[in-house]
């Protein structure tokens, strides 16, 4: 039996890690075949163009990605409790960046789709569509502590959203500034914008900081 190849595989990652590493408009395919390793003639035998290959990788990364969330948003484990194993789950990914790429990158999807949303509708489509899934997360754990906290949330849709952009927006400064401690105030301002910042005590926040 001959030996099975993975290029296609290889595919999906060099251009993941090109598009969240620099961006979609280096990810030339000539650069993904060189960081792959494979011929041209394997690039065009599995995918049409770049933008196929760019919407295959980025739903192959979201479908690995969203395993990690689903759990950290796992509706058995306290609603505030979520929010900050998602703020515990992000964190320790940018540190891992750091480790592995020398610097810290910020969220692949907001990357990609702040870029490329007005030249490709595919990509961009496939973007708000991950992203809107990331913020029903938000959206039902919010639901959850306005149950469990009465009078904590008045309006459960505009806090979910402001928290969602909290995030989004500190991972966007995480990667412009290169910076992880964009990230740090996250704890505090969860528990203020969901109004239980009596009912978390300082101590709590400090460990999921220093996790």
């Amino acid at each position: 039996m001959g030996r099975v190849s993975n290029a296609r595989e290889r595919l999906l990652t060099a251009i993941t890690d090109l598009m969240w590493e620099h961006s979609y408009g280096a990810a030339t395919v000539d650069a993904i075949c060189s960081k792959a390793e494979v011929k041209k003639g394997s690039f065009y035998y599995f995918f049409e163009s770049k933008s196929d290959l760019a919407v295959a990788a980025l739903s192959h990364h979201w479908q690995s990605a969203k395993q990690n969330i689903e759990s950290a948003f796992d509706e058995s484990v306290p609603p505030v409790e979520r929010f900050l194993n998602y703020f515990r789950l992000i964190y320790q990914e940018q540190q891992q960046c750091i480790v592995q790429k020398k610097r810290t990158l910020g969220c692949p999807y907001m990357t990609v789709g702040s870029e490329i949303c007005c030249q490709d509708e595919r990509i961009e489509a496939l973007v708000r569509d991950i992203l809107d899934e990331l913020y029903r997360h938000f959206e039902r754990s919010v639901h959850d502590v306005a149950k469990a906290y009465p009078g904590a949330v008045i309006d459960v849709e505009c806090i979910a959203r402001c928290l969602f952009n909290l995030f989004e927006g500190a991972l966007a400064q995480v990667r412009i500034n290169d910076e992880l401690a964009y990230l740090k105030p996250l704890p505090y301002g969860i528990v203020q914008l969901l109004g239980v910042r009596e009912q978390i005590t300082a101590t709590e926040l400090d460990l999921y900081i220093a996790a």
